[in-house]
């Protein structure tokens, strides 16, 4: 008996994956990209890395459609001071990102 197939015939097709991930959030959240965290003091002297506090503040990415048809007030772009205990940390096309409610903004930087 001989066989006639290649080894590389029985292997199954590679799927091609998406190099971008669309995020969109649903009802009332929203992502936002959180600031970096500042690798030197105010006075020039580096901080190590586990000590640096990251800022509560980021730049919204995306925006649900509202929960039962009630309006998003924050747009894509709007700079935010947000609540840390309630934003959802995540990882998506090799970022980190935070997810939380609109109502856990505390206001908007102009």
């Amino acid at each position: 008996m001989q066989i006639t197939e290649k080894k590389s015939d029985l292997l199954p097709e590679p799927v091609e994956t998406p190099t971008e991930i669309t995020m969109v959030p649903v009802q009332d959240k929203i992502i936002v990209e959180q600031d970096p965290a500042p690798i030197f003091s105010k006075g020039g002297l580096e901080i190590p890395e586990n000590q640096r506090i990251f800022p509560h503040t980021g730049t919204v990415i995306a925006v649900g459609p509202g929960y039962k048809g009630e309006k998003m007030v924050s747009k894509v772009g709007d700079r935010v001071n947000f609540n840390p205990l309630y934003a959802e940390p995540f990882e998506a096309n090799d970022k980190a990102y935070l997810i939380m409610r609109e109502s856990d903004l505390r206001f908007y930087i102009q």
